[in-house]
């Protein structure tokens, strides 16, 4: 993200607020150009195959640390991604590869 061009900067303690939302009201067609290019961001990265592709990271590294077996007892709930709705009925795409190899093309570095 940059500043300027994905979102509008603050100072920490918030001074420069009224200052910048009167930026804002004069500057009309840049801060619709700001918006644009915040929501082009959130719509390339926040999206359910770089999510998954997260927890699955997430999960390899956690299942490392593990220090025993897990154990699946009756009382377990099998959960299935199938009818997942975030998934929008394209699942198969998601889980069915070993690796998550799109994430891992656009990631320049690690996040775990």
């Amino acid at each position: 993200m940059e500043a300027w061009v994905h979102y509008i900067p603050l100072e920490e303690d918030l001074s420069d607020v009224q200052e910048k939302i009167q930026w804002a009201r004069d500057n009309d067609e840049k801060v619709r150009e700001i918006v644009k290019n915040g929501q082009e961001l959130v719509a390339k990265w926040i999206n359910p195959e770089l999510m998954y592709c997260y927890y699955v990271k997430a999960f390899e590294k956690y299942a490392i640390r593990q220090n025993r077996p897990v154990k699946v007892t009756k009382e377990h709930e099998e959960l299935t991604h199938a009818n997942d709705p975030d998934l929008t009925g394209n699942w198969e795409k998601y889980w069915n590869r070993n690796n998550c190899n799109k994430c891992h093309k656009q990631s320049t570095h690690d996040e775990l």
